[in-house]
């Protein structure tokens, strides 16, 4: 990356204030845009969710792992909790969702509450052994039944599990057990039977043990957020195919603090016998004596070369280089660039983090290590300038919050509009959460020193619902950024943008403004 006027170099700049300057380019397509980051082992797009309580657990930790992001269990969730989580993501399919399921004594009601945690909308009816599957109901069938009767008494559309499954194929379908056949291999042949709108029932799989839930988009999703020949089906079939030993990625976040306790390296252990491999140890202010001494302390682990091992958060070029020196193998930055943070309007101490960004890349990569851009996307825009600033990957955190698989209830406000309430680490109710079994006057003295808000409405947006919509807008953003820039993978996205820095009047002029609903 390079400034258009090299005197801009030395300005603070946030995101707003600069934009991509315009590249000739050959590149017909932005299929031929690789998006691929291979730095953290099977993580491919430059997705990292935060760590956060308000989003983080694992429903999104699965969905995102699946799309080839990364996920960060929070470190205020206690060991036993986080153990069980680890556990549940590593056993899970890398082929197959895990569905919503009901069984026949529950209610209705409880389906319904159930059928807003993912973006399957739909939840599907168990036998009581859980091997096998009933029947689905949609949100839309769910509303014509009394929520107090059970399902024992509705009686299913269809018995015949072949129409079953092309009747549903539109959004979703569910499979029971393919043998040896992949989910890409059973989409091709179905594609095929949809194609030829043949009425021979060949590629019907038997329902023997209830493995999970595909929906259509999944086919998008295996070739979309990952570039290898997802298509060559025979590749895809082979015992040795990489993409069928894959497991879900997953990230385990400790407080620094934590790392000097002796039942807390015995957890660390655990969680690498849980085959756990990326730590984040995390404070607000990332550049001090304790958490250089907690890199050190874990680097003094036997198993400390198979770890990666990201620390933060910090915002200068000494603070980056000290913690790398410490041997972390990347540095998260950001200090108040967050929706949920006050700490630059309590402290003043902060940065633009496109100026962070690019100050903290820069002392990164002269070390051959990496920067994790943390915070302040708000837009695709964002996301792609943050990448542009030689970032390796981009932290979520509010963009992620509004989805379907965060943490918080879906909730209606008066007008009756979808929302979710979000809320700040180092907010009051973050604090009591975490020191609930101190005295009552240790939990006051620390609430004296909250830097966050404890509750705010992050509204559910259309067409961005789910983690698939988030993350499909930002890397389609980018691979058409690349086009512009003729940039065919990140490497050369990164050493070919020029920046030029704008006054707020461009900005104005660059977004939308046909009708807009304030």
């Amino acid at each position: 990356m390079q400034f258009k006027y090299p005197e801009d170099q030395n300005k603070e700049l946030g995101f707003n204030d600069v934009f991509i300057y315009q590249n000739y380019s050959n590149i017909a397509s932005r299929k031929e845009c690789s998006v691929n980051n291979w730095i953290l082992k099977d993580v491919t797009i430059p997705i990292i969710s935060a760590n956060m309580n308000a989003v983080s657990w694992k429903r999104m930790c699965e969905t995102l792992s699946r799309y080839w992001g990364l996920w960060i269990l929070p470190q205020d969730m206690n060991f036993k909790t986080k153990l069980n989580i680890v556990h549940h993501i590593f056993n899970s399919s890398i082929e197959y969702d895990t569905p919503l399921t009901v069984k026949q004594n529950e209610t209705v009601g409880f389906a319904l509450d159930l059928i807003n945690k993912k973006n399957h909308w739909c939840v599907v009816l168990i036998n009581d052994e859980g091997t096998e599957a009933l029947w689905y109901y949609t949100e839309s069938d769910l509303r014509k039944q009394d929520r107090f009767v059970q399902f024992e008494i509705i009686k299913p559309r269809t018995t015949n599990k072949s129409s079953f499954i092309f009747e549903s194929w539109e959004d979703w379908i569910i499979f029971k057990s393919l043998d040896n056949t992949t989910v890409l291999k059973g989409f091709k042949e179905l594609y095929e039977y949809l194609l030829t709108e043949g009425e021979d029932n060949a590629f019907i799989y038997e329902w023997t043990i209830f493995k999970g839930i595909i929906y259509k988009k999944d086919i998008i999703r295996r070739t979309f957020f990952n570039d290898e020949s997802l298509f060559n089906f025979q590749n895809t079939l082979s015992k040795e195919s990489t993409l069928l030993k894959r497991k879900l990625n997953i990230g385990i976040a400790i407080w620094i603090n934590q790392c000097f306790e002796e039942v807390e390296i015995e957890h660390i252990k655990e969680y690498y016998k849980a085959w756990v491999r990326i730590f984040i140890l995390d404070t607000a202010h990332g550049y001090q004596e304790k958490m250089i001494q907690a890199i050190k302390k874990i680097r003094n682990l036997p198993f400390w070369k198979e770890l990666s091992i990201i620390a933060g958060n910090v915002c200068t070029e000494e603070g980056t280089k000290a913690l790398l020196e410490a041997w972390a193998d990347g540095v998260k930055v950001g200090i108040g660039p967050w929706a949920m943070c006050t700490t630059r309007m309590m402290t003043a101490v902060w940065r633009p983090q496109f100026s962070a960004v690019y100050a903290c890349s820069k002392v990164a990569n002269k070390m051959w290590w990496f920067v994790i851009a943390d915070g302040g996307i708000k837009f695709t825009r964002d996301f792609c300038l943050a990448l542009a600033a030689w970032a390796k990957f981009v932290m979520l955190w509010t963009m992620l919050s509004w989805t379907k698989e965060s943490v918080g209830e879906v909730k209606y406000d008066e007008n009756w509009k979808l929302y979710k309430e979000n809320y700040g680490m180092a907010s009051a109710k973050a604090v009591l959460g975490r020191n609930k079994n101190q005295s009552l006057y240790d939990i006051s003295l620390r609430n004296v020193f909250n830097e966050g808000i404890s509750t705010s409405r992050i509204y559910l947006r259309e067409w961005m619902w789910t983690v698939w919509e988030v993350c499909e807008k930002l890397i389609s953003g980018l691979k058409s950024s690349m086009t512009y820039v003729w940039a065919k993978n990140i490497e050369e996205y990164q050493g070919k943008v020029i920046i030029w820095v704008q006054t707020q009047s461009w900005y104005n002029e660059g977004t939308p403004h046909g009708n807009i609903v304030k």
